[in-house]
């Protein structure tokens, strides 16, 4: 039977069946991963061959996608097998390349840990990252290439071994208030309770409720807010950053969401009068929707969506689990975005699928057979292509294993980048083995790989970068999924422009009629293959996502 009476047969049967025909998404004899779910009851519907993704480098507007780096894991620029300020800046241009608009630098002052948050010294950075010097040099070269720099401010505690604690606990124990005493820098207690330890030194109990390490600030005490309003300056000012990530902010006040949100008021307002463009976000670690906007509504501030983050209801990477779920995303992420601008008119939207304190995302889809990086795909198309600023975890674009599990260890989720083309990787933090799981090639590698994981990143933040009118605030999105296995969204920018994206989110070719008269604008090719649109008909392969504009 040739291709076309064969479509006719299939098709005849569908509208007995279904609503709509669910098919293979190939378009040829490839034996490719893309290609592997040819079966019987394949159509061929002569999908054209792409060659590559088309990839346009275009600049990110202000609400572009920002990239997190955990500062001693990315790159060794010293060669002392440490990740540094040094392996940093020469790896920006990659960075650009990949199409992001800021950077996040996990705590890069000095600590007694790994990780970096438990601050010793606020005005300084760790030596094994590098000198201020070399800090300053990465700030620079970053600006130069367009691209902002953020750091970690972690303020609902410092280190137990930072100056201003040891002056604190002999301070309460003399019970010194006079000129420089800092006994009311930190929260003591006579008392023992749930989140307090014993200080021998002040003879009492102070509150730490992450780890007797990490003793609480008063953040109450305008001493404090003084010091914290010294310290933006330094690093806004005198060392030309460009915002800040805020740790915990949940935390400063134990069960008090009023006091919390006070306090990022007076700094949102703090940060502004010295750099009034300055870029801050918070961690405000919950699942729930509604405690994000009431939180962005309070304050003004943008903080990360965890609620869209590893398997949750809404996430993308539970959606993508189910085909009929899936189907359903455009609908259920407009609905979020339409109540979150409603609530918070002044924040942006920031998707993310993981972060140093969470497993890395693509553990997903181990089950999904050869189909398994479509799926990795799939899932940065979804979250990524969202307005605001959604932020990447690095390693993600190259498939970066890291995930606690039986490891019982956040190390596993902080791993080195890895590079590949003689780039050498540097060393695991705290010397930790993950040579029998670890993903390879490297990042250099593969962008040289047409539809790599990495290339698909590329080309989904640079076609949101070339169209910054549709995913910026202003525009306004509202579902538009087609039919099972089309999850889409109606998108109108402020100049009254429409547009529609879709995405088909199986692992079959997936045809449905178009809503209105459009035509095609851009395409991600993640099945290789591109979409055929006749008239208002359109067959979309399997995983691609299209751009149409009425």
């Amino acid at each position: 039977m040739n291709s076309t009476s064969r479509k006719g047969l299939y098709l005849a049967l569908s509208l007995l069946l279904l609503p709509l025909v669910s098919c293979a998404g190939n378009g040829g004899s490839s034996t490719s991963a893309s290609d592997s779910s040819t079966s019987s009851t394949s159509i061929d519907y002569g999908f054209e061959k792409a060659a590559s993704y088309e990839i346009e480098e275009t600049e990110a507007p202000y609400q572009g996608v920002g990239y997190e780096i955990f500062t001693g894991a990315y790159y060794d620029g010293s060669g002392d097998g440490k990740g540094d300020f040094k392996g940093i800046e020469q790896k920006l241009p990659y960075i650009k390349e990949l199409g992001f608009e800021r950077i996040w630098l996990t705590p890069i002052h000095p600590s007694p840990s790994y990780h970096g948050y438990d601050v010793i010294d606020y005005y300084d950075v760790r030596s094994d990252f590098g000198t201020l010097d070399d800090f300053d040099s990465l700030v620079k070269s970053a600006h130069e290439l367009g691209l902002e720099v953020i750091i970690d401010l972690v303020l609902n505690h410092s280190s137990s071994q930072n100056p201003w604690f040891i002056q604190s606990a002999q301070d309460y124990r003399n019970d010194y208030s006079g000129t420089n005493s800092k006994k009311d820098w930190y929260v003591w207690s006579e008392h023992s309770a749930g989140g307090y330890a014993y200080n021998s030194t002040a003879e009492a109990y102070y509150e730490c409720n992450f780890d007797s390490g990490m003793p609480e600030f008063d953040l109450d005490n305008e001493e404090v807010r003084s010091e914290i309003e010294n310290i933006v300056s330094f690093w806004l000012n005198d060392h030309d950053i460009d915002g800040f990530r805020l740790d915990a902010v949940i935390w400063y006040y134990v069960g008090n969401a009023s006091s919390n949100k006070e306090f990022l008021r007076w700094f949102k307002d703090t940060c502004l009068a010295i750099k009034e463009d300055a870029y801050i976000i918070g961690e405000a670690m919950d699942n729930s929707q509604t405690f994000i906007y009431e939180y962005a509504r309070s304050t003004g501030l943008s903080y990360f969506n965890f609620p869209t983050s590893q398997k949750n209801s809404s996430s993308p990477g539970m959606m993508l689990q189910n085909e009929t779920n899936a189907s359903r995303y455009g609908k259920t992420t407009a609905e979020i975005l339409t109540k979150f601008k409603r609530n918070a008119p002044e924040s942006y939207f920031s998707n993310m699928v993981s972060n140093h304190d969470l497993d890395r995302p693509y553990n997903y889809f181990l089950v999904k057979g050869d189909r398994e990086e479509d799926y990795k795909k799939a899932l940065a198309s979804l979250y990524l292509l969202t307005p605001g600023t959604p932020w990447v975890y690095y390693g993600e674009e190259i498939d970066l294993w890291g995930t606690r599990g039986s490891e019982n260890s956040d190390i596993a989720r902080r791993l080195s980048m890895i590079w590949g083309n003689g780039d050498p990787r540097a060393d695991n933090l705290e010397h930790y083995d993950d040579s029998s799981k670890q993903t390879s090639p490297g990042a250099n590698v593969l962008l040289e790989e047409a539809f790599s994981l990495t290339n698909h990143y590329k080309k989904v933040i640079n076609l949101r970068n070339k169209y910054p009118n549709l995913f910026d605030m202003d525009s306004t999105w509202e579902g538009a999924d087609l039919t099972s296995g089309i999850a889409g969204f109606k998108i109108s920018d402020a100049e009254g422009n429409v547009y529609y994206l879709y995405h088909n989110v199986a692992e079959e070719a997936r045809e449905a009629d178009l809503p209105a008269s459009m035509d095609v604008v851009e395409e991600i090719y993640t099945s290789t293959y591109k979409a055929k649109k006749e008239g208002d008909h359109l067959i979309l392969p399997s995983f691609n996502s299209i751009l149409l504009k009425e």
